[in-house]
């Protein structure tokens, strides 16, 4: 039977088809069980979580963090080997890129990309990762190369609180599949997360070519 829209609170999430992906990974009774549970730990962390009072936090969290952790978490303790734990939630937050990496793919195409992307970086970049959950600092704003470290990082911070770091690094792969397709023309570059232990998060955006 299918799942209305009210019965599913991850519908607007990075996992909105959360449950028929644990049924055709998990069978249909132990798919429904981890969906129930990943549910109810889901609500138990959104009652309470600290948003630090920022709209844009609040939704970093109930979009992303929080859902992937849930069902992560609830994963493991249905006895999921935790290589297959995450790589279940990889490949689900994976197909939630697919839409933003297609939009890229065709701002990519424009001859002007790099000079339109070099104007809404700034404002996109403090509007989308506010200094309440990033320590953001910007190395090159030329008409060449766009480039800022991320010293500190909600996601780092949240999952980590939560004993789970070994997510992040999924998170961080989304930077990949959103910024890639916008090649040639913008090549996104970067040295190291701190997910992976680095000292900080590199971002580079290069003018390219045609």
């Amino acid at each position: 039977m299918p799942q209305s829209k009210n019965d599913n609170p991850f519908r607007k999430t990075i996992l909105p088809n959360l449950r028929q992906a644990l049924i055709t990974a998990f069978s249909n009774k132990t798919g429904n069980v981890i969906y129930h549970e990943s549910v109810r730990l889901y609500q138990e962390e959104l009652a309470g979580m600290n948003d630090r009072n920022s709209k844009v936090i609040h939704n970093h969290l109930s979009n992303n963090i929080l859902p992937a952790y849930a069902a992560y978490k609830i994963l493991l303790q249905a006895g999921i080997e935790q290589s297959k734990a995450l790589e279940f939630i990889r490949q689900e937050v994976f197909k939630s890129m697919v839409s933003p990496a297609a939009k890229m793919r065709r701002l990519g195409t424009l001859p002007f990309i790099y000079g339109l992307f070099k104007t809404l970086m700034k404002p996109v970049v403090g509007y989308g990762y506010p200094k309440e959950g990033w320590d953001i600092e910007w190395k090159e704003y030329s008409k060449t190369r766009l480039a800022f470290n991320m010293k500190s990082c909600l996601y780092c911070e949240e999952l980590k609180k939560r004993g789970v770091p070994e997510l992040c690094p999924i998170f961080c792969e989304t930077d990949e599949l959103t910024y890639n397709p916008l090649a040639p023309r913008v090549v996104f570059e970067r040295g190291g997360t701190l997910a992976k232990g680095c000292a900080v998060c590199d971002f580079s955006y290069k003018k390219g070519h045609k």
